[in-house]
């Protein structure tokens, strides 16, 4: 639910890429110059990274909060646990993959999660970040598979194949296991 940037790599130097209308009037993406010092290292013709700065405000401000009222916070989404280059722009509508920019207010829009970012933004915002997990790992260290057991007791074939097909869809690795992540920060003590 939070907004990106996305910069891209030109000609040894940063462009950011923006929305604005084509031709015929539809939307298009385009460039526009920025003023920012090169990457350490050179990046492939083309590259292209993003930055989420109100991701990044938004876990320093619930940061804050848990360092002054002590507590903890689940961040859980889909995304990577190291940056990398390319777009994670996507849109879904009707249950399918749409170019994010063919249907405005259609689609769900939305990008991967730079969980690496979010931890040092809670580290700097003073709380503690714990080692990010997939979400297959947390739902079964949480008991995921003793709750389908006790929910299966007694059910027939078709309920307990359900139950075993939900089970595959939110912890398998080629499902939503690995794809999603869980990030927990909690106050420093």
């Amino acid at each position: 639910a939070l907004p990106i940037r996305q910069f891209q790599w030109i000609d040894k130097q940063w462009t950011e890429r923006v929305i604005g209308l084509s031709a015929d009037g539809g939307l298009t993406f385009g460039l526009a110059p920025v003023e920012q010092r090169p990457p350490g290292v050179p990046l492939p013709e083309g590259s292209i990274i993003e930055a989420s700065p109100a991701g990044k405000a938004a876990m320093t401000t619930i940061a804050e909060r848990l360092k002054q009222h002590n507590g903890a916070a689940l961040i859980i989404d889909y995304g990577s646990a190291q940056p990398g280059t390319g777009s994670t722009l996507q849109a879904v509508r009707a249950h399918k993959y749409d170019d994010p920019l063919a249907t405005p207010g259609e689609a769900d829009v939305t990008a991967h999660v730079d969980f690496a970012a979010l931890a040092r933004a809670a580290t700097s915002g003073g709380a503690m970040p714990r080692a990010l997990m997939g979400q297959g790992e947390f739902l079964i260290r949480l008991g995921l598979v003793d709750r389908a057991n006790v929910l299966g007791r007694d059910k027939d074939k078709k309920t307990r194949d359900a139950i075993a097909a939900g089970i595959q869809r939110l912890a398998a690795p080629k499902a939503m296991g690995t794809l999603f992540k869980v990030l927990a920060i909690s106050a420093p003590k």
